[in-house]
């Protein structure tokens, strides 16, 4: 990013930039007051002077780190990046008055007194994005402040409330925060800072332990932050953009599962896979026999030192075969879409540095585990019924005969008891003509163990994305403390 000297002088034409970038910072009381650093020194009252430019074409930091900003006297506030007399906000006014801000100077005075942190948000936005969804006019030079406040104003609520353990603010008159809009440099830049005010003595949100032992958590969670992206993207979006997005995930998830069903019942009851059908079922850890499943592992960066691992590599072999010939038009179909969805995002928030956060990476890693998980049922169904699981092996005519079983996990304290439940085979159903009402006991039944299946499935996505979600944390926590002032 380069201080362009002018104000709303935008830079236009970018590819494969970020539309919309949020890198987050916090600071804390304690390393600010070693520094002879105040919170209040970020904004400063308006004056009646005409503001003018600062002329400085020279590169600077993305964003300045929190302690630098607290040395410049006013850096919210400064004239060379605002327009507006009155140029702060938060969630009552779009425009703060002097008043206001005196008030918001206490505040932040007693946030640092507590002991508390100062958070800061920037949502850096590039000229083709606000020139496209009707917030710049790169020819008059202005831009639409109060509709990108309102979209700030917006997500403080969830970015506060989500972004910890427990809510930052104790009540509604507990947190401080304020923001401003920066267009001193070649893309628009929203800052939004905020503290908690009483002293923070909740557990849940003190460190334990360490040099921080006893001060405030200071990193936002990492799933926090891109759900309060992803928010305010979408209020900046047109009406057919959101679609287009809904639409493109509805059509990718559609193509997902028809996909999965089709190569895993193909892999299930052809001849020609029975002994790689076989590998899989020889490569399966006896000592969780019966009750195999994928879990919380990504099939696309599986770990060796896992049970598991030698039989979702076979898995994984299997797939690859499948997809490569039987069912490649298929997979041409369901990775094309994913590709749109992905070009989609990039063009929301930049390329990808890692493909493996992609959200295509994640369906690719989806669809191979829905693949592996109903091979698995299958082979836990025939384990269970099998004379002799341990030294036979499956063929094919016997997993047919299995059609239509399901195997339900029921968790005890003793431990994991393996029941089947048995449902009509889709070729002894009877057609439409011949159809007879179902009793309401059978339709019950049918619509338990339908649920039962997608309720299986929705755990085993969620616990992958948690476990996701916190390397992600945790890598965040690791890099904000090596940063730490």
């Amino acid at each position: 990013m380069v201080k362009t000297g002018k104000k709303a002088t935008f830079k236009m034409g970018e590819a494969k930039t970020a539309s919309v970038i949020n890198p987050t910072k916090f600071v804390t009381a304690k390393s600010a007051n070693a520094a002879g650093l105040h919170y209040e020194n970020l904004v400063n009252y308006a004056t009646a002077k005409q503001k003018t430019d600062q002329t400085n074409d020279a590169p600077v930091t993305d964003f300045p780190e929190l302690k630098n900003q607290l040395n410049y006297i006013g850096y919210a506030t400064r004239a060379s990046a605002v327009t507006e007399t009155f140029p702060t906000f938060n969630s009552d006014k779009l425009n703060m008055d002097n008043h206001d801000i005196s008030v918001l100077k206490q505040q932040l005075v007693m946030a640092q007194n507590n002991g508390n942190n100062l958070y800061e948000m920037a949502f850096s936005l590039r000229g083709d994005f606000l020139k496209d969804h009707s917030l710049y006019d790169p020819v008059t030079k202005i831009i639409d402040q109060a509709r990108l406040k309102k979209a700030e104003q917006n997500i403080v609520d969830k970015l506060m409330n989500r972004g910890f353990s427990l809510p930052l603010a104790e009540n509604k008159n507990d947190l401080v925060w304020f923001g401003v809009i920066h267009q001193d440099t070649d893309h628009l830049n929203m800052h939004l800072w905020a503290a908690k005010i009483s002293p923070e003595t909740r557990s849940e949100m003190l460190v334990h332990g360490g040099q921080y032992d006893g001060q405030p958590k200071g990193v936002i969670k990492f799933k926090t932050i891109s759900a309060v992206q992803r928010q305010f993207i979408n209020q900046l979006l047109t009406q057919p953009e959101i679609q287009q997005r809904q639409d493109v995930i509805k059509q990718v998830t559609h193509l997902e599962r028809k996909l999965a069903a089709k190569v895993s019942s193909h892999a299930l009851t052809t001849d020609k896979f029975e002994k790689d059908i076989q590998n899989i079922y020889r490569n399966l850890p006896r000592s969780v026999s019966g009750q195999w499943q994928v879990g919380n592992a990504n099939m696309l960066a599986l770990n060796p030192k896992s049970k598991m691992f030698h039989a979702h590599t076979a898995v994984n072999t299997l797939i690859d075969r499948l997809t490569t010939n039987t069912f490649s038009v298929e997979y041409d179909d369901f990775t094309k879409k994913i590709a749109e969805k992905d070009y989609l995002d990039e063009y929301d928030k930049g390329m990808l540095h890692d493909k493996k956060k992609s959200w295509g990476y994640g369906r690719e890693a989806q669809f191979r585990k829905d693949v592996a998980n109903k091979i698995y049922r299958r082979l836990n169904e025939w384990s269970k019924t099998s004379s002799d699981g341990e030294t036979q092996l499956p063929r094919i005519n016997e997993l047919k005969d299995l059609v239509g079983h399901n195997s339900k996990i029921i968790s005890t304290k003793k431990g994991t008891i393996g029941q089947q439940k048995k449902i009509i085979p889709n070729d002894l159903r009877l057609t439409a003509q011949h159809q007879v009402p179902m009793l309401p006991k059978a339709i019950n039944q049918a619509a338990k163990i339908i649920k039962n299946d997608i309720r299986v499935d929705s755990r085993a996505q969620r616990s992958m994305r948690r476990a996701t979600e916190q390397q992600e944390y945790e890598k965040a926590v690791s890099e904000a403390q090596s940063q730490h002032i």
